[in-house]
């Protein structure tokens, strides 16, 4: 059975359009928030008992794709605001309602003025997987307005329906219909009238939320004005059900396409955007007295870009049915007057002809605004105490808003490691961040490191790599073993002559591009004035200069490993301290991830005793500054005891063990993983989390 909830509203009396004629020509309005009715889960068979629900809907209902909370089928509850939320009652919120893992209904919506036929081949090339399940195409609730024999509005927007095996799934296969269409040149970004630079597609992918509502129901008509959209269309197909598992994520090389589109398109309109919003601005506080006009415009700015409304900011609240102004200090003084009341938008009243969007929330918890404009923003009401605190609070929110749009653009999106465990755990190679690797020689840091680059290649992120031990050569015989999964890359035995040739002909033009981003070992290549090799230091500054160059060209950067540096004299512990604290100052400015290669202190971990940071060689400093410490062990192969979900175990045979010492930007502190290191070839398999041995128990 295909589950969904049907909403009836009590306040307001209808939900859907209204068109009516004023002085002979035609109005459209809209039935406001509701406040509260009922909910009632109801199933159907198939799409076609579905689509004789459609027309039946009365005008002050509509549809919803999620199911409430512990209703039965065929049960109905009331429905109110969260302000007035009870046990007895539901709020149409995410509290109440969620995507369940059975059958439920996927609905698209496209109001961008392609016809039908052209409609179903952009949304057919989008999701091919869906070409042969049951479909429902329905005209949208504003189509088709006649006044008499004239028609007034066409085809203005499309429904299309149809089944999904597990309504959990819905979100995401949303997503990638969305991303997808971007993909197919069906995607643009929308600049609003207040300056919001706002992704859309062919469809809208704000619609995807368990409690949004399908306003399916036609149009409420003032005579002489009447709808003729006709019914539901069926299109045929030979499955009921769209199976999810069939639809697959962008790869990482779509997903880069598309973040890379959508950031571009963002940077060709920001100044526009900006325009957009200075105007809308100075517009709203052109009746401020000018000696209050700047700390005015920064409650403004705060509040578009950030999302806080504060002070003087001033919101149009609905109060006892009617419109008025206030100040957000007012509302905060008076909580218990305004908590519940509907608003406009508080960054476009305008929005929608001047539609009735927010709803406060008052409690003593939060102090929120929730606007459905736009697919939805939640706005945080805060009180100010000063002109400096406002100053110094916006250059930190300015910062913030920065990174939430670089992270909405996929331009600040961290990097991730080949193995999904480590990623989650550290969320390491954000920009802006030092990660140290360290290890004991010989336990396979270095091709631990170079897996990360070859990764790093495949997902088309730059990299540059400095290699202090070896020559060129040798790191890309290295990587060819890499690539190869085989060691006898490495192997200059002469039995191993054909093979080797024969990988490096089939690889050779991408062994290059890997090689061109190596930067020779700079104690490679010198000879004195008789023409005997010499091996000149490494200093500090000469790799500091490297890295600065690198951190402008490349996203992740290695120096591999930092016991090549010579610190040397009295004070080279504070020589290596300075050269962390610079490596961390360019990383900041470059805005790149930084890989430190390290040894481990000889003779640490030994007897049992659990690693930690400190067991990196070299200056305190250098995990302390670091965002991500790793500490890479050998191990006996033989079977671990691998953490599995609900405190259950496993037991899996591993050679390796990563210790995450620290990760102060994922939860993984103190964790260890376990990994595979392949005897034909350095890769590493990610096995899973170590699970904590058991205490055992005392007997008495």
């Amino acid at each position: 059975m295909i589950k969904f909830s049907v909403i009836t509203s009590e306040q307001p009396a209808y939900l859907t359009k209204r068109y009516r004629l004023e002085n002979g020509k035609p109005v459209k309005s809209s039935g406001g928030q509701m406040t509260s009715g009922s909910v009632k889960l109801v199933s159907v068979a198939n799409m076609l008992e579905f689509a004789a629900i459609l027309p039946e809907l009365k005008h002050n209902q509509a549809l919803c794709y999620g199911v409430p909370k512990g209703l039965m089928v065929g049960a109905s509850k009331k429905l109110t605001t969260e302000a007035n939320r009870s046990p007895e009652n539901l709020s149409r919120t995410n509290k109440d309602f969620f995507w369940s893992n059975e059958p439920g209904i996927l609905f698209i919506d496209h109001d961008t003025g392609l016809d039908r036929e052209n409609f179903l081949a952009i949304i057919e090339q989008a999701l091919p997987e869906a070409r042969q399940v049951v479909k429902i195409w329905y005209p949208s609730s504003s189509s088709y307005i006649f006044n008499g024999n004239e028609q007034i509005n066409g085809l203005k927007g499309q429904r299309l329906y149809f089944a999904v095996d597990k309504a959990a799934e819905i979100p995401r296969i949303g997503k990638i219909i969305h991303q997808r269409m971007w993909l197919a040149g069906h995607g643009h970004i929308f600049v609003s009238i207040a300056g919001a630079l706002l992704e859309r597609s062919a469809v809208d992918a704000t619609v995807w939320q368990p409690n949004r509502l399908d306003f399916a129901s036609g149009a409420l008509c003032d005579k002489p004005l009447i709808q003729k959209r006709g019914d539901p269309v069926l299109i045929s197909g030979a499955s009921d059900l769209l199976v999810s598992a069939t639809i697959k994520n962008l790869s990482s090389k779509e997903l880069q396409t598309y973040q890379e589109m959508v950031l571009s398109e963002k940077k060709r309109l920001k100044p526009e955007s900006q325009r957009k919003q200075a105007e809308h601005i100075e517009n709203r506080i052109k009746n401020v007295p000018e000696a209050h006009k700047k700390q005015i415009r920064e409650f403004y700015q705060r509040a578009y870009q950030g999302g806080v409304l504060s002070g003087d900011f001033i919101i149009t609240v609905i109060k006892d049915g009617a419109e008025i102004s206030i100040t957000v200090d007012d509302i905060l003084n008076n909580p218990k007057d305004y908590h519940g009341c509907i608003t406009l938008d508080p960054i476009e009243p305008e929005y929608n002809g001047y539609h009735r969007t927010g709803i406060l929330y008052l409690t003593e918890g939060k102090q929120n605004l929730y606007s459905l404009a736009h697919g939805g923003r939640t706005f945080e009401l805060k009180r100010i105490d000063s002109t400096e605190k406002i100053t110094n609070a916006n250059k930190v929110l300015d910062k913030m808003f920065e990174s939430l749009e670089e992270q909405d653009s996929g331009k600040s999106m961290p990097i991730s490691f080949p193995w999904p465990r480590l990623t989650s755990s550290t969320q390491a190679l954000r920009e802006k961040t030092v990660t140290v690797l360290a290890g004991a020689e010989k336990a396979g840091k270095s091709f631990l490191t170079m897996n990360i680059i070859k990764h790093a290649q495949e997902m088309g992120v730059s990299w540059a790599y400095l290699q202090l031990e070896d020559d060129v050569e040798a790191w890309t015989w290295r990587m060819l073993a890499i690539l190869e999964q085989n060691y006898k890359m490495i192997d200059t035995g002469k039995e191993t002559v054909m093979e080797r040739t024969e990988a490096y002909k089939r690889r050779r033009d991408e062994l290059g591009s890997y090689a061109i981003n190596v930067t020779e070992n700079p104690r490679n290549g010198h000879k004195n004035a008789k023409g005997e090799t010499e091996i000149p230091k490494v200093t500090a500054d000469k790799v500091l200069n490297w890295l600065r160059r690198a951190s402008k060209r490349a996203r992740i950067v290695v120096i591999d490993p930092m016991s090549q540096i010579d610190f040397t004299g009295r004070n080279s512990w504070e020589q290596e301290a300075d050269f962390i604290r610079n490596c961390c100052a360019i990383v900041q400015d470059g805005r790149c991830s930084l890989i430190l290669v390290c040894h481990t202190v000889k003779g640490s971990g030994a007897n049992g005793v659990e690693r930690s940071s400190s067991d990196v060689q070299g200056s305190a400093m250098l995990t302390r500054l670091a965002q991500t410490t790793l500490i890479l062990d050998t191990c006996e192969l033989e079977e671990k005891e691998i953490k599995l979900s609900g405190n259950t175990t496993k037991k899996a045979e591993a050679n390796r063990i990563l210790l995450i010492a620290a990760a102060r930007n994922g939860p993984g502190t103190r964790s260890k993983l376990a990994y595979l290191q392949n005897s034909s070839g350095p890769t590493f398999q990610e096995i899973g989390f170590l699970a904590t041995p058991q205490k055992k128990n005392r007997s008495n």
